[in-house]
């Protein structure tokens, strides 16, 4: 015998478009862990330099600390990055 109940779905237009919006974050946020994961392992095997990987990080919208001092009127900054695509 199956117990399972079934849930009824909300009748509320934000609430299920909310609900879809969470979704559709969900798989963001899987998608963007699967590729600092990539970075991660081709960094390690030397596939891509460090730069390299910075610059795949920055381009994915990911802030590093390498990130601090790259605004006018920071004292440290990496600014010597190759332009790396």
């Amino acid at each position: 015998m199956d117990h399972k109940r079934e849930v009824e779905p909300p009748v509320d237009p934000l609430q299920t478009a909310m609900l879809a919006e969470l979704r559709a974050a969900h798989i963001r946020a899987r998608l963007l862990q699967a590729d600092i994961e990539a970075l991660g392992i081709a960094l390690r095997h030397g596939l891509i330099t460090a730069a390299q990987a910075l610059v795949a990080l920055r381009d994915l919208g990911m802030p590093t600390m390498l990130d601090v001092g790259s605004r006018p009127g920071d004292t440290w900054a990496m600014r010597e990055l190759p332009n790396v695509k």
